[in-house]
């Protein structure tokens, strides 16, 4: 599987999410293949992040974490861990995202630097568009700014 096969994927397991503050995917690959998958909880408290690695039961030696949404570094809500400290506790070192996070984007990369985790965004500009579009498209107009996620960037 390529980029856009697995992105295709991610876009499709979003489906399954109603999360009112924006609905993001992830993945896990080991040799090419997706293993396993998650979109955020409905609640919108778990980050598609935290439930995949929740579920997950097996080793993540040689694997490959994708996400429609750069991971948080920083919660301000709910009792579940920050996506990047979810991810180094797995043990996972490399990470492919579609769009931007702008609110979290300096201290994500400065704390997956730390952690020994590359991150890396997809090259391909439509599927950062498509992601932006997922995330955005999905937050519910109605919470209030202060609890309203910032939109991401392309």
């Amino acid at each position: 599987m390529n980029h856009q096969d697995i992105f295709e994927e991610l876009f499709a397991v979003a489906q399954t999410s109603k999360d009112p503050r924006g609905v993001v995917s992830a993945c896990l690959v080991r040799n090419g293949e997706i293993i396993a998958s998650a979109a955020s909880s409905d609640d919108g408290d778990e980050h598609a992040e935290n439930v995949l690695l929740n579920n997950f039961e097996q080793s993540t030696e040689g694997v490959v974490l994708y996400c429609t949404l750069e991971p948080c570094s920083l919660r301000v809500r709910g009792q579940f861990v920050d996506c990047v400290s979810a991810i180094a506790g797995a043990s996972i070192t490399h990470v492919i995202y579609g769009a931007r996070d702008p609110g979290q984007s300096d201290l994500t990369h400065r704390r997956c630097e730390e952690s020994g985790i590359t991150l890396e965004q997809v090259d391909d500009p439509q599927i950062i568009e498509r992601c932006a579009l997922l995330f955005n498209d999905t937050v519910d107009p109605q919470l209030s700014q202060e609890q309203a996620p910032r939109k991401p960037l392309d």
